[in-house]
């Protein structure tokens, strides 16, 4: 009888040394789920300000890009007009007649003002541009000349080379860059090649 008790008492020992360590892992547990969502956490928080920060960098490029006057005429304008570019200084434009409307303005000004495209740049190619379009607000003018050599909806690589004020004394080249933009090459593929068959553009 004396033995009984004791195995009994000794089980209950052993059955409270159990739940105790089973509490202590269940508290370890939870302290390590909560440090490896810290860390997540703490890891999503980093990414996204990094993020914010090669944002607020690429907007500062694009208005470095527009110099300001030229970004607000871009913004402004309702329609474009395509110009021939010759080769040489200063790349001379002669307007066509052919005037694209509101539709493909605003798919060409979304897709260049696109802050994700200018976060990483390739400043080693630039060829000479192929075609131009003419932004206007009113009396002042804005020109972006377009180069598509080398480029394709796989591998996009649109060249931009930003001029204003082409119809007053003095033409102001403003700037180039280089753009890694899908949809601006499929906008330009679809709508060149009828208006300028000798362009080689990509698919």
């Amino acid at each position: 009888m004396k033995r009984l008790v004791a195995s009994l008492h000794q089980f209950r020992i052993n059955v409270k040394t159990l739940l105790i360590l089973i509490g202590f892992l269940g508290m370890v547990m939870a302290f390590y789920v909560q440090e490896r969502r810290s860390l997540a956490q703490m890891r999503a928080i980093r990414l996204e300000l990094l993020q914010t920060q090669l944002l607020l960098g690429a907007h500062e490029r694009i208005n470095r890009l527009f110099e300001g006057r030229g970004l607000c005429i871009f913004k402004a304008a309702d329609s474009a007009e395509i110009l021939s570019v010759g080769r040489g200084a200063g790349y001379p434009r002669k307007p066509t007649g052919i005037v694209l409307d509101e539709a493909f303005v605003n798919r060409f000004r979304n897709a260049v003002l696109d802050a994700r495209d200018y976060v990483y740049q390739d400043l080693d190619d630039l060829p000479e541009p192929q075609v131009g379009f003419r932004f206007r607000d009113g009396e002042l003018v804005f020109d972006i000349l377009v180069s598509l050599e080398g480029s394709s909806s796989v591998s996009p690589h649109i060249d931009l080379f930003i001029c204003e004020n082409h119809e007053a004394s003095v033409s102001k080249y403003l700037s180039d860059v280089c753009l890694p933009s899908k949809a601006l090459h499929e906008l330009l593929a679809s709508v060149l090649p009828q208006y300028c068959p000798d362009l080689n553009i990509a698919d």
